[in-house]
């Protein structure tokens, strides 16, 4: 008689991300104070997801959105990074 066994197999993946070592600063709208921000590109490989999760994250203020005096739209590292 065959025995039929069933695993659940659970994987974990470690990566690491090297980030300048000045990040551009700007005004976050939401901490209200100057902060480190990162590229949209960025934020997506420090939280290893897609570039439609972080736009859920932003529209849930998880993630702040910070628009550049010359228009660029960057991520306050803070929201993404606690302390």
């Amino acid at each position: 008689m065959r025995r039929t066994v069933r695993l659940k197999l659970t994987t974990t993946s470690e990566q690491t991300i090297v980030l300048p070592h000045s990040l551009p600063l700007a005004l976050c709208p939401v901490c209200k104070r100057v902060v480190e921000v990162l590229t949209v590109e960025q934020s997506t490989m420090v939280l290893n997801t897609e570039e439609s999760a972080l736009g859920d994250l932003i529209a849930d203020r998880i993630a702040h959105l910070v628009q550049t005096e010359i228009g660029d739209k960057v991520v306050c590292k803070d929201s993404l990074i606690p302390k």
